[in-house]
């Protein structure tokens, strides 16, 4: 016992230290926070009443490592505040404005709440980002974090039974049923999102990248990960991986033919994945306007804004407006928005809709700004990875998913990057 106390010692002393170093530097905090993310329910310290994960605490380290940065003059604002970041912050008013007149008054206070927190959160990666080898530290924890990830859905294939992260969702394809990979994600399609977006990060670092040695692991990763994808037999996701896919080969096409190349085998080589597989069957359900539940809910969600068009419900209190305006043919147990843009007017009323054309269009703006310069890798995949969330989200009510702010963090971040020689990965 007396050999064992001096060594825990030891590790209370270097963890401490760590501890230390870490809070003054708060881009540890931003690392912190991308690699804890995908553990989503294995990372739940408590549930009730309501739920904290690791990432919370990882947030909440970060806010202080900025707070304690900026205290000691170590931080300084050096931008001016980006249209996004004001179409941000009118969303999170946007959902205090819905808190009067809520059916939900709890549900709307604490989901205003994870909005806050999750309004610091891009607002925490657009400033402490200032510059690409930060951005890159960023993204290859991201890509190795989904990569493994993806291994963890593709052990829970073959062992669907796995004890600490058993299959709970299945879907049928023809006569045969397949489990869905979900790894450390309480549903199959927000692991599918995640991974969609590492291919797209993947991908765009290797188009990117100035030698081809250099590309091969960025392009091993994504393949790594489009195999998790599969698993998850996620449409959505899949939708996503390809559009932003497609941005990706829009933002270096005609510019350097080897990347053009790069883009252009991968896309097919995704196509390919969904034809062999027979997935692209599946995508014949998304067009099925007459019986699948998310049409259904739109017809629902656009006769609640009519009533409800200024104050909204009050924002995650969709549930409780919904069996009054529920379609025929739609299922009682599904209560819950499956889409996002329009489901956002409904909850939080016309403050909502404005957040959203300005960020959307503060976005486009501050493209337009720099239409005439280069575009660096991290600006390309900010905005083909917001893009392929955004897409995703006309299925999924995708506002507290943590991707979807950091795609457009880093995307308003790198368009501040100043133009440099070496604005290629190396």
């Amino acid at each position: 016992m007396t050999s064992v106390r001096p060594h825990l010692s030891l590790w209370a002393t270097r963890a401490a230290r760590a501890a230390a170093t870490a809070v003054r530097s708060p881009e540890a905090g931003l690392l912190l926070m991308l690699a804890v993310l995908p553990l989503d329910v294995a990372g739940r310290i408590i549930t009730e009443p309501v739920t904290v994960t690791w990432f919370h605490v990882a947030l909440l380290f970060t806010l202080v490592s900025w707070a304690v940065a900026w205290r000691t003059g170590r931080f300084r604002v050096r931008h001016r505040v980006s249209p996004v970041t004001i179409g941000v912050a009118l969303l999170i008013v946007s959902a205090v404005w819905s808190l009067p007149g809520s059916l939900a008054p709890d549900t709307t206070a604490v989901s205003a709440v994870r909005l806050l927190f999750l309004g610091l959160f891009y607002a925490a990666f657009v400033a402490l980002t200032p510059g690409e080898s930060t951005a890159k530290r960023l993204v290859t924890v991201l890509v190795v974090t989904a990569a493994a990830s993806a291994l963890l859905a593709m052990v829970q294939h073959v062992f669907p039974g796995l004890g600490f992260a058993p299959l709970r969702s299945s879907v049928q394809i023809g006569m045969r049923v397949f489990f869905r990979s979900r790894a450390f994600f309480g549903d199959p399609n927000y692991l599918g999102t995640f991974l969609s977006v590492a291919i797209i990060v993947a991908l765009g670092m290797a188009v990117y990248a100035r030698r081809l040695r250099a590309a091969v692991p960025w392009l091993v990763a994504a393949g790594i990960c489009a195999v998790g994808l599969q698993l998850t037999f996620s449409r959505s996701g899949w939708v996503g991986a390809i559009l932003g896919a497609v941005v990706i080969l829009l933002t270096v096409a005609f510019r350097n033919r080897r990347a053009t190349i790069i883009a252009l085998v991968a896309l097919v080589l995704l196509t390919a994945v969904l034809a062999l597989s027979g997935t692209l069957s599946r995508f014949q359900s998304m067009t099925d306007v007459d019986n699948d539940i998310r049409y259904l809910q739109i017809g629902s969600t656009i006769e609640m804004i009519h009533d409800n068009w200024l104050f909204g419900t009050g924002l995650g209190a969709f549930d409780r407006a919904y069996p009054l305006y529920r379609q025929a043919g739609s299922v009682d147990t599904i209560t819950k928005p499956h889409e996002l843009p329009l489901a956002l007017w409904a909850e939080m009323g016309l403050p909502a809709l404005f957040a959203e054309l300005t960020i959307v269009g503060g976005l486009a703006w501050t493209l337009w700004r720099r239409r005439r310069k280069r575009w660096n890798p991290y600006l390309a995949i900010g905005v083909a990875a917001f893009l392929a969330v955004l897409a995703q989200s006309l299925f999924q009510y995708y506002l507290y998913f943590e991707y979807l702010w950091f795609s457009l963090a880093l995307a308003v971040a790198a368009a501040r990057f100043k133009e440099s020689p070496a604005e290629v990965v190396q």
